[in-house]
């Protein structure tokens, strides 16, 4: 049971403006970055405890909350984020099941504990979670959180970065934790630039190191493939019905090119 009084938190809520119910809750005297400079980054708006409350009042399917609090790592969880295990092997990346729960780790960043049906996750980390040496694996575990948080809301995430003609989905390495989530029922996808609606003219697209001036178009059965590799969602047991049918309806709905990788400029591509 953690010993800090509530109103020693703060929150933080996923697309305030969109009411989306997904929060962040954490002591920003625990950390040594401005977590809220950190957070407003990756579309997190600062709320109070009474505007989270009355947020939380008129909700009607309250299950849909999903709040990650931050905990300072103990010593003891501190030695289990550093430990080697053996699934280390296969990446910095594990869950492993308890009765009713899971545990999802990060090697050397955090492990934290959720449950589809608790509202509210925890997450044990280190005082300098955010900082530029490891803010790629920050914002990795977050959207992790993000794809597990809203995934029975009709939404699904890709690791990826938002273009003029839509998204750009890669692997996880290449977009260094940025991710893009796709909401089914409202038709926009969330991106870090901002809220993007899925018209007509909206594609995904996939670099091709080869390719070169000229776009091929994948079929769906191509994109559905893609999409499932470069996925958000982490479980053992792969990827659940729900997210399989989600990406299934936009591989069916929405088109997805092939675009030559030489042609591809992201954001932070200062030449210009």
């Amino acid at each position: 049971m953690d010993s800090k009084i509530e109103k020693e938190f703060t929150y933080f809520q996923y697309y305030k403006d969109l009411n989306i119910p997904i929060f962040i809750k954490l002591s920003l005297a625990d950390f040594e970055i401005d977590m809220a400079s950190f957070l407003n980054e990756i579309c997190f708006s600062q709320i109070s405890s009474q505007e989270f409350k009355k947020f939380e009042e008129t909700v009607k399917d309250k299950s849909k909350i999903k709040i990650l609090r931050f905990s300072e790592a103990t010593p003891a969880v501190a030695q289990n984020i550093h430990f080697f295990h053996e699934g280390d092997l296969f990446g910095l990346e594990s869950i492993t099941y308890k009765k009713n729960y899971k545990i999802y780790r990060y090697k050397g960043i955090s492990i934290g504990i959720f449950s589809v049906g608790a509202r509210e996750w925890e997450l044990g980390c280190f005082s300098n979670f955010g900082i530029s040496a490891s803010k790629a694996a920050c914002v990795t575990i977050i959207n992790r959180f993000l794809s597990w948080g809203l995934s029975s809301s009709g939404v699904v995430g890709f690791w990826g970065v938002p273009v003029d003609e839509g998204v750009v989905v890669m692997n996880q390495h290449d977009s260094k934790g940025e991710a893009v989530f796709f909401d089914l029922y409202k038709n926009v996808v969330y991106t870090m630039d901002g809220v993007k609606k899925l018209g007509p003219g909206f594609v995904i697209m996939r670099l091709d190191r080869i390719l070169r001036n000229r776009n091929i178009r994948m079929s769906s059965s191509e994109l559905a493939s893609f999409l499932a590799v470069n996925c958000c969602y982490f479980d053992t047991d792969g990827l659940s019905l729900p997210i399989r049918q989600m990406i299934r309806t936009i591989s069916l709905n929405i088109s997805g090119l092939i675009h030559p990788k030489e042609n591809f400029k992201p954001r932070t591509d200062l030449s210009l």
